[in-house]
């Protein structure tokens, strides 16, 4: 042992301080060593069991060594020792190879670390896969590789929930602000203020969204009654825990309408509960709720009147026909010719009664169904006031005066003559009705582009209360008087169809005067004269042409039927007589007649059938069809089969020559 006690101080100084540099480097090279044995012994361990693949590449992505397990190797089909010889190019698809390239310069340039991403396919599975790169020295890199997919599925996952969850809120916005229903919802512990307005309550209201979420009724609406009824009702709420009541508002519009609301208390997560109303419009119910009222009460009032209307036609198709077949059966049994001209006249005027009582219920079906027909040509009001004059001076009754006020004038208009004369004699049948002395004068005047026709009588006159309902369906006036009730509702229909006005002005006891104005465009005297020529040319053709028809062929299954046609037409023709359709065929190929007679429905073979079966030999033959049909589609079926005339049962001889010299003009 080295003895210090003949060392001076100086000396002594210096082996302390090289003493101390010793220990300072023997701890030093303790701790050095104990490192490095801690370095050996865990390095590799902590290396195996990290979940990431940790590479070594160099500028050229070369893969330089692969610093963690083999067992980390991501890349399948590859070992460890191959992928330390390969480039990532030759082992990533190239998508991930130009991504990863592509972060690798970045992190050369900069210094700083990256982060690339890129899919694999493991054992057919996909994979993916997250890249760090970060810098070792200026030529090599350290790549750690991770999988990701579990990671990125759930991130996925949470994406497409959030997406799910994102378009349900807006489907469940859409709704709510376009169902037809005023939707808020109120924080009952804050005010009563409104967390929900959805967009149709903004629309009703007026009040924007954004104006009424956080605030409440009172800083919201302007009429103080409307904000305390609310607070009112809120606070009702909170009690009862809901409340349904009617009440009526104005709308943004100024419209008054009808409103339903029903509230409920909803629990919350907060302190205090939700309230969560919903309004309906129901004034539009109520008004169809009205209609519907009204439309039963005329339903029931339409009922009870087709009730009577059926009730009373039976009695108006008896009376006439009591009278026709009584007075038929009278006949023969006539002592004098003027009791016999008597009972002939009785039978004829309750036949026409007959008639007219059928042709009103065809014309108000034809109305119905919107095929009355309307033939507008030119035609002298005057001549035809004159006719109707002549055929009503006789009808009215004793002690009656019927007066024209335009006996000497002539009017040409374009109009359908029929139908301007069936309004007429309505008019002057009810005058004659119920005018039992004095007059019933008729007549027409032009005003203002317009003719006003009119119908005055002195006849007890129509109560004040039935005035406005005298042109309605099933309405008479007097129960006893024979009639449908449909007359003047057919003339209104038909005026109204026109383009004119119709209408009543009458005074109990003194008289009634009924009229109507159609619109009116002067002729020209030219038209009228070509009209005049026209007419007297084809009356000139049509009598040469019904003096070539010799022989006419009478389709008819009814005995009857053919007697009477024999007894009208027979002295000036010769009649074939054809049972059925099949007859009419045979007997038309044997004598080839002239014209034919055609009835619609007989045995074994009808008469549409038979027209299209004779107009396969002959387009020209005139055929008219003589019916009890009397509908407009009855019509149009038998011209689309062929024949050029419709005429229906009853028929007059006046008619049946009509239709001849129609066919034969």
């Amino acid at each position: 042992m080295e003895d210090y006690n003949n060392k001076t101080k100086a000396e002594l100084l210096e082996i302390i301080q090289n003493l101390e540099k010793k220990v300072e480097q023997l701890s030093s090279e303790s701790v050095s060593g104990r490192k490095e044995r801690f370095r050996d012994r865990y390095s590799n361990r902590i290396l195996d069991n990290l979940p990431d693949m940790l590479t070594v590449l160099d500028r050229d992505a070369n893969i330089v060594e692969l610093v963690s397990s083999p067992s980390t190797n991501h890349v399948e089909g590859t070992t460890a020792d191959s992928i330390t010889q390969s480039n990532i190019k030759d082992i990533l698809p190239e998508d991930a190879y130009k991504n990863i390239r592509k972060n690798m310069e970045q992190v050369f340039h900069s210094g700083k670390s990256a982060i690339a991403r890129h899919d694999l396919m493991m054992d057919g599975v996909p994979h993916h896969y997250e890249h760090w790169l970060s810098l070792l020295d200026k030529e090599y890199l350290l790549c750690m590789c991770r999988d990701v997919s579990q990671l990125w599925e759930t991130e996925q996952t949470n994406a497409e929930q959030q997406n799910e969850i994102m378009r349900l809120n807006s489907l469940m916005e859409a709704i709510v602000n376009n169902v037809p229903v005023y939707l808020f919802v109120k924080d009952s512990g804050n005010d009563f203020r409104y967390l929900y307005w959805n967009k149709t309550f903004a629309d009703y209201s007026g009040i924007p969204i954004e104006k009424a979420i956080g605030r409440n009724d009172f800083e919201i609406f302007k009429r103080t009654e409307d904000m305390e009824k609310f607070r009112l009702d809120d606070i009702r709420v909170l009690k009862e825990g809901k409340l349904d009541y009617f009440e009526e508002y104005m709308a943004a519009s100024g419209e008054i309408r009808t409103i339903t609301t029903m509230k409920r208390l909803v629990p919350s997560s907060n302190e205090h509960p939700y309230i969560i109303g919903i309004s309906w419009d129901i004034t539009n119910f109520q008004n169809i709720e009205q209609e519907l009222i009204k439309a039963r009460i005329k339903a029931e009032q339409s009922d009870r009147l087709k009730t009577a209307f059926l009730a009373n036609m039976s009695h108006e198709i008896r009376t006439p026909l009591n009278a026709i077949v009584g007075f038929s059966n009278l006949l023969p049994s006539a002592e004098t010719l003027e009791e016999e001209k008597l009972y002939s006249s009785i039978i004829n005027q309750n036949s026409e009664i007959l008639l007219q009582l059928i042709n009103d219920i065809l014309d108000l079906s034809k109305i119905e169904a919107g095929t009355l027909e309307y033939v507008r040509q030119p035609m002298n009001l005057g001549e035809i006031c004159r006719n109707i004059y002549q055929i009503h001076k006789d009808r009215v009754q004793e002690g009656v005066i019927l007066i024209l006020d335009n006996q000497d004038e002539d009017l040409i208009i374009e109009e359908d003559r029929n139908r301007i004369a069936q309004v007429i004699t309505n008019f002057l049948t009810n005058a004659g009705k119920f005018t039992l002395s004095g007059e019933i004068r008729f007549g027409f005047k032009v005003n203002n582009q317009c003719i006003r026709f009119y119908v005055k009588d002195t006849g007890i006159g129509i109560a004040p209360d039935k005035v406005g309902h005298i042109f309605d369906r099933f309405v008479k006036l007097n129960s006893f008087a024979q009639g449908t009730g449909l007359g003047l509702a057919i003339c209104r229909m038909i005026i109204e169809k026109i383009g004119g006005e119709i209408g009543v002005t009458s005074e109990i006891g003194k008289g009634s005067t009924f009229y109507f104005t159609i619109p009116y465009k002067e002729s020209s005297d030219d038209r009228i004269a070509f009209s005049e020529a026209s007419e007297t040319k084809y009356i000139s053709h049509t009598i040469k042409r019904m003096q070539k028809i010799k022989k006419i062929l009478v389709a008819e299954d009814v005995d009857s039927n053919f007697v009477l046609i024999k007894n009208m037409i027979g002295k000036d023709y010769t009649l074939l007589w054809a049972k059925d359709g099949f007859e009419a065929v045979e007997m038309y190929k044997q004598f080839q007649p002239d014209l034919i007679l055609m009835d619609i429905k007989m045995p074994r073979m009808g008469g549409l059938e038979a027209t299209r079966i004779i107009r396969s030999y002959s387009k020209e033959i005139p055929v008219i069809a003589l019916t009890a049909y009397a509908f407009e589609a009855d019509k149009e079926q038998a011209l689309e089969a062929g024949c050029n005339d419709f005429v229906t049962k009853p028929v007059s001889k006046a008619a049946l020559e009509e239709a001849l010299g129609k066919c034969c003009g």
